[in-house]
């Protein structure tokens, strides 16, 4: 029972439509503006920076918190990958806006976040670095840093040791 009331807070949790509620605060309706997207992305070129920004926050806390919920009850590692997988749902398909949500980017963020910080690191990194290489696609500098980090990981199968990070931001 406890873990379905869990799964069930997850849901819901997820289903809280934060940009979209940031962004009728700031008199904005971010579904028919801009990319009609309900994510951070939208929200911060429509709403501004900072409505931007708390969705980061908040769409990331909805991942966040439910798995920390989970662990910190004690339930398993099925009933938490549960939680989480509710958590994302929840934010793909809110019941509050008639099953139309976001793309779940912040909120599975929050989820690895809590699970494997630095997993999520690299994740964010490589995210990064993607974006910047999409955006300077003529910059071998960008290139170059991208390939370093990919080699890097590729080379060490324990990479999660936190190890190769240290190499790739001190050399």
């Amino acid at each position: 029972m406890t873990a379905f009331l869990v799964i069930l807070f997850a849901y819901l949790l997820g289903s809280v439509p934060t940009g979209f509620l940031l962004g009728s605060l700031a008199g904005v309706d971010v579904r028919k503006t801009g990319s009609g997207n309900v994510g951070a992305t939208n929200v911060g070129r429509v709403a501004g920076k900072k409505h931007g920004i708390l969705t980061l926050l908040g769409d990331t806390a909805k991942g966040f918190v439910p798995v920390f919920v989970a662990l910190q009850m004690g339930l398993g590692a099925a009933a938490t990958g549960l939680v989480a997988l509710a958590a994302f749902l929840g934010h793909l398909y809110p019941v509050f806006l008639k099953f139309q949500g976001g793309k779940g980017v912040a909120t599975a963020l929050g989820i690895v976040l809590f699970l494997s910080p630095v997993t999520a690191f690299i994740l964010v990194v490589l995210f990064d670095s993607k974006e910047n290489y999409v955006a300077n696609a003529n910059s071998p500098e960008q290139d170059k840093e991208y390939r370093k980090l990919r080699d890097l990981l590729a080379a060490d199968p324990h990479w999660h040791d936190g190890e190769v990070i240290h190499q790739f931001w001190v050399k």
